[in-house]
């Protein structure tokens, strides 16, 4: 049994805890495109600065306000040894959705902006065709990457496994607003392997790519759908 005096302290102590946790503003937030009623999660990212070495991301706040989310990323300080005036960059993922898919509709996500004011980004939730978590077939995919090529042009890169030597991967690549690239590795399944053999039950690792044109300088989000309702976010810059 607790004493009076211990739960003092562990009211002090939580009380400290949220008092030490606030609010840190954003240089930008990417909204995927391609969300449907039957998505379980639907997720944003949100990038920008912490004040110093010291402070680390603890997450985000959400409070939906009719067809519009707020959502704002907090921070806490850990320590004092810290570098005076040395800016930490962060990167956050926070699903919108806890309680399960956001009926279809038009939205929108508002996060605290480094400049004041807010960032505005549409959030579009069409109705889902089929009443499963993947509107296709897509293939699992464990990693993805963009990177550089020459005469202008870049490449978005997949890898992941696949259980049958039959099976192949389409990739389906759009630009659906100015700042979010949508990947759809679409599974397709032949009568034989790229051998021409007979199909085999057993798993072998696939890479798959497709090339687009170099956008203007800035930052861009690549964003890929994989099995069962899940998605893979890798944000990419184009200095030139």
């Amino acid at each position: 049994m607790y004493s009076k005096f211990s739960l003092i302290v562990c009211l002090f102590a939580l009380q400290s805890q949220a008092a030490s946790t606030r609010t840190v503003n954003a240089s930008a937030v990417y909204v995927p495109v391609g969300y449907d009623s039957n998505d379980r999660r639907i997720v944003i990212v949100i990038e920008g600065y912490l004040p110093s070495s010291c402070h680390r991301i603890t997450g985000a706040r959400v409070h939906r306000k009719n067809s519009i989310f707020e959502v704002a990323p907090q921070m806490e300080m850990q320590g004092t040894d810290c570098e005076a005036g040395l800016k930490v960059p962060y990167l956050l993922e926070k699903t919108l959705n806890r309680g399960g898919p956001i009926s279809a509709g038009n939205y929108e996500v508002h996060v605290p902006a480094v400049q004041g004011g807010m960032l505005k980004e549409p959030l579009i939730v069409k109705t889902a065709p089929v009443a499963r978590p993947d509107s296709f077939d897509y293939a699992p995919v464990e990693s993805a990457d963009v990177g550089m090529l020459s005469g202008g042009r870049m490449r978005a890169e997949i890898e992941g496994r696949l259980q049958n030597t039959c099976y192949s991967v389409e990739i389906k690549l759009s630009t659906q607003n100015d700042k979010t690239y949508e990947l759809l590795p679409l599974l397709r399944k032949g009568t034989k392997d790229k051998e021409g053999e007979p199909c085999q039950e057993r798993e072998w690792r696939y890479q798959a790519h497709a090339d687009f044109d170099e956008p203007a300088p800035g930052r861009y989000l690549l964003h890929v759908r994989t099995q069962d309702g899940w998605f893979l976010n890798r944000l990419f810059t184009n200095l030139w």
